[in-house]
């Protein structure tokens, strides 16, 4: 069951309809399992909207205070990141900003590469290191 999900996730992704964006944002916000989270991710930064910049930046936030806001799995949070370096707009690079001395080093890299590359450097990501999955 959980793989058909992961599939009509995946297929969402290549979807160009605004619904389709809308459902991957609220499986993401709703959703405890971690390969639908991967996949929604993964869908959100096909997409490249930047309307998903929001949802993809809660991802990486550190867990809030008492306990309140959800803390997801290491694979997550890059997937988010990675998802987040695929969106052309300026606040993704003010997003990823937040998060240069993130404790998971591949997130780190992801921030610093975006934050080197929107001040005109680039830095190359090696997918080898970076893909969790």
């Amino acid at each position: 069951k959980d793989d058909v999900a992961v599939v009509l996730i995946k297929h969402l992704g290549s979807l160009q309809q605004r619904e389709a964006t809308e459902k991957l944002i609220s499986l993401l916000q709703s959703s405890t399992d971690e390969e639908q989270l991967i996949a929604c991710c993964q869908a959100l930064g096909q997409k490249a909207d930047p309307e998903t910049i929001d949802p993809l930046a809660r991802i990486l936030r550190p867990k809030g205070f008492l306990f309140l806001r959800k803390r997801y799995h290491d694979k997550v949070r890059v997937n988010a990141a990675l998802a987040l370096a695929q969106i052309d707009h300026p606040r993704r690079a003010e997003v990823l900003a937040r998060h240069v001395e993130d404790p998971d080093a591949r997130v780190s890299q992801i921030a610093r590469a975006i934050i080197e590359k929107s001040d005109g450097d680039t830095l190359p990501l090696d997918d080898a290191d970076l893909n969790p999955t």
